[in-house]
């Protein structure tokens, strides 16, 4: 789980001009994983040794697949600040070398990191992005983890209905996050798309609190789990790509890593909270009003705090700031226009 949480937006950095769409695609797949996770187990319930046989089947088809076919990085860098970075890090390297041949006790690769670690806690706009994500990732992974308690709660206890609550959220974010990424995109407005993407999570699960409810059709209730999915699931991969463009040059995978992590110790203690909470007056809430379930109170409280937050992002793109790019194309391949620093690596490695 850590390569595969912190993996997404360094790869979309090292392979692509476009960031968001990138980093959106690949949580996406995740969210199929996590849909097959939701339907495939009921089918095998009395035959486990098939569904962890095909489990491992599986993970030995993708291990291989990825040593054998996957690369690093490309040879042409994609962006004039990609081949910025990877000039930063040869030199890194050369100093490790030279470090080690002097016999030096630390090792420059281990200050780097510690700096790097620094300059994002010195941040401001980064902290912002961590105590918001942290937030409502932490809030989504309470409410998927508690989804059969909190529907039983609010009159719906068949699990087949949690299940599908839960299918239909994660479809709602598969969509959400194919139409916000491309935008954020084009745009690269990062402060309007982090702010927007919070309130209007906030609002909609209102909105659900309030749909939840004894005698609503399904229908409505599972619509409501559709645009909570659609309205959350986009907002971690706006907040990852918002990270990587604001602590540049700092590594993606540092930043993403704190905002993940952050998220899920937070998580932990609100599933341990809310879970409490539902377990009150024995899991079945007698209130008039969504409003007076405790348990309703909480999320809301929490998401309203994380959208709060997220109003005062105010950072700034210093990947594109510091080395703007313009396509250029030739007779074969995609380039960019890159500034000086690009151009001396490419010839540095022998490259047209």
């Amino acid at each position: 789980q850590i390569v595969f949480q912190n993996a997404p937006a360094r790869v979309a950095s090292a392979w692509f001009q476009k960031t968001a769409a990138i980093i959106g695609c690949i949580v996406n797949g995740a969210m199929v994983g996590m849909i097959l996770g939701e339907v495939l187990p009921p089918l095998f319930v009395n035959r486990l040794d098939i569904l962890l046989a095909g489990q491992a089947i599986a993970m030995v088809v993708c291990a291989i697949a990825a040593f054998l076919f996957f690369e690093s990085e490309p040879k042409l860098p994609p962006t004039a600040a990609e081949a910025a970075r990877r000039r930063h890090q040869q030199q890194v390297q050369s100093l490790d070398v030279d470090s080690t041949n002097e016999q030096h006790c630390s090792p420059t690769s281990s200050v780097s990191i510690w700096q790097s670690v620094r300059q994002l806690m010195s941040n401001t706009q980064y902290l912002i992005l961590l105590v918001a994500i942290g937030i409502q990732y932490g809030v989504n992974n309470a409410l998927l983890t508690l989804l059969q308690p909190w529907m039983a709660r609010a009159g719906f206890p068949d699990d087949e209905i949690a299940g599908l609550f839960g299918s239909v959220a994660i479809v709602g974010g598969a969509i959400g996050t194919f139409i916000a990424t491309p935008l954020l995109d084009k745009t690269r407005n990062y402060k309007q798309a982090v702010r927007l993407s919070f309130f209007t999570s906030f609002i909609v699960m209102i909105g659900v609190v309030f749909a939840v409810r004894p005698g609503f059709p399904v229908w409505v209730v599972l619509g409501s789990s559709f645009f909570m999915g659609m309205s959350q699931f986009p907002i971690i991969c706006i907040c990852l790509d918002a990270a990587a463009s604001n602590t540049y040059p700092i590594g993606e995978e540092l930043s993403s890593a704190a905002l993940q992590m952050c998220g899920q110790y937070l998580g932990v203690v609100f599933t341990y909270g809310i879970g409490d909470l539902l377990q009150k007056d024995g899991g079945h809430a007698d209130h008039e009003t969504p409003l007076g379930d405790p348990a309703n109170m909480v999320l809301l409280t929490l998401m309203g705090m994380g959208a709060g937050v997220a109003l005062f992002y105010n950072g700034q793109d210093r990947r594109y700031h510091r080395h703007p790019t313009t396509p250029a194309t030739n007779s074969n391949r995609t380039s960019t226009t890159t500034s000086s620093d690009s151009i001396n690596l490419l010839e540095e490695n022998g490259l047209p």
